[in-house]
């Protein structure tokens, strides 16, 4: 099976309708990378593509974000690759509703969700959950909960967010996210169930493993 995970687009920024400062913006360089992305799903023919939050930058972006990000999707659920889409801190936890993104191909965790895709004969759940803005590390389990993640029969389950992990690494400084923020996931917290976990927020791409086993694999795609 193939899967394409991406994340972090943030379509529209560096695109504002009235600029304040004079200057070039890489608004457009945003989108085609973007559009890039989707294009390897086309050419790879993938079974399924996951989006781990921050399709867009702003909870309300203009109309022309909405249909650089919205349209190249449509295009890809019609020619039959379902994409999952998680929305992630920028947008508030919430895609902009779009017409365009009535599919049934499309699925957006606008809840915590859990999505049976057939992926090259293999059953394959992807458990989602929009980001937790606030306390995300208490509420984690009980969002997981809610996605209902063992009611789905399969033989490969993975798990799509839009968090920070305790270590993940970003900026020049080699931050890493410390286990007492209260907004940080814990690697422990996931469950081994879940074999993958395709994550989004931190902008540099790693992967992680929880500190006392091998699974799951907790990936940023950067």
């Amino acid at each position: 099976m193939k899967i394409l995970h991406t994340a972090d687009s943030h379509i529209g920024a560096e695109l504002p309708v009235r600029a304040r400062l004079p200057g070039p913006r890489r608004g457009d360089d945003f989108i085609a990378a973007f559009h890039r992305v989707l294009q390897t799903a086309r050419d790879q023919a993938v079974d399924l593509v996951i989006h781990a939050g921050d399709l867009f930058d702003s909870p309300r972006p203009s109309r022309s974000a909405i249909m650089a990000a919205v349209l190249p999707l449509r295009d890809l659920a019609g020619d039959g690759i379902p994409v999952l889409i998680v929305p992630g801190n920028h947008e508030r936890c919430a895609i902009p509703e779009s017409p365009f993104l009535c599919h049934p191909n499309i699925h957006i965790a606008a809840d915590p969700m859990t999505r049976l895709f057939h992926c090259g004969g293999t059953r394959v759940a992807v458990s989602a959950i929009p980001c937790l803005h606030h306390a995300g590390q208490a509420r984690f389990e009980e969002q997981l909960a809610a996605a209902s993640c063992s009611s789905v029969a399969a033989d490969v389950r993975m798990l799509a967010v839009h968090q920070a992990f305790d270590s993940a690494v970003c900026g020049s400084a080699d931050y890493r996210f410390p286990r007492k923020d209260p907004d940080v996931i814990l690697r422990g917290q996931v469950p081994p169930e879940f074999v993958y976990v395709a994550a989004g927020h931190v902008h540099r791409h790693q992967k992680l493993r929880p500190a006392d086993r091998l699974t799951p694999q907790i990936v940023y795609s950067g």
